[in-house]
């Protein structure tokens, strides 16, 4: 039995890279997901007016200083991937003979050191591929490229400071901190509920998620 696969058009310039508006109101709330801490700010600000390759370049550059961060050092590209992740380990002995300066687990198994590995090779692979041809080279990249290395690189700076994925995938509200004060749960009002109607029109469930934020709202005053 065949199975319809349903095709998705995305409408964009293909001359400046500007998303449609349609696309525009659902990226931008996608985006939203990515703003709380502030590591990705200026990617996501490039990514905004449509100046794709350097917001994809941005990112990347978010995740290595990051990894300078963590690792205390001043090294970069893969030289700096190698020092802060890699190890060395003797499995006669069954002992380290070089520890990662960043862990993303407890490295007490195989699975744990193949993760280790993974990350390491992940990253290194990130800056080969995309980092080291948008710092020398002019790439033209299209929205869903540079969407997709953003997203990528706030995932692994994710894994970075927090470990594995594996092990810490609790579901807890995280509040997010934005230029406009008026928020609910530091999601901005107007910004949200601006989305949803847009975005969910179609369902029929923009004006029940809207009454339920203004509802929100007058409790929380």
């Amino acid at each position: 039995m065949e199975v319809a696969v349903p095709q998705i058009a995305i409408n964009y310039c293909p001359n400046c890279g500007v998303l449609g508006a349609h696309w525009q109101r659902i990226c931008n709330a996608l985006l939203l997901l990515y703003e709380g801490d502030g590591r990705l700010k200026e990617a996501l600000r490039l990514f905004r007016k449509a100046v794709y390759p350097d917001a994809a370049r941005a990112a990347l550059i978010s995740l290595e200083m990051e990894m300078k961060r963590l690792g205390r050092t001043e090294s970069h590209g893969t030289r700096l991937v190698d020092e802060v992740l890699s190890f060395e380990y003797d499995k006669k002995e069954r002992k380290y003979l070089r520890e990662p300066i960043v862990r993303v687990n407890a490295l007490k198994s195989q699975k744990d050191r193949s993760e280790q590995e993974g990350i390491h090779m992940l990253i290194s692979g990130m800056f080969k591929v995309f980092r080291n041809t948008l710092m020398h080279q002019h790439v033209r990249f299209s929205p869903i490229d540079a969407l997709s290395v953003v997203v990528m690189s706030n995932l692994l700076i994710d894994i970075l400071n927090n470990g594995s994925i594996l092990n810490k995938r609790v579901c807890r509200w995280k509040k997010v901190k934005l230029s406009n004060k008026q928020s609910i749960d530091g999601v901005e009002r107007s910004r949200l509920e601006s989305n949803i109607q847009h975005i969910s029109s179609e369902t029929g469930q923009s004006q029940t998620i809207s009454r339920g934020l203004r509802s929100k709202t007058r409790t929380r005053k």
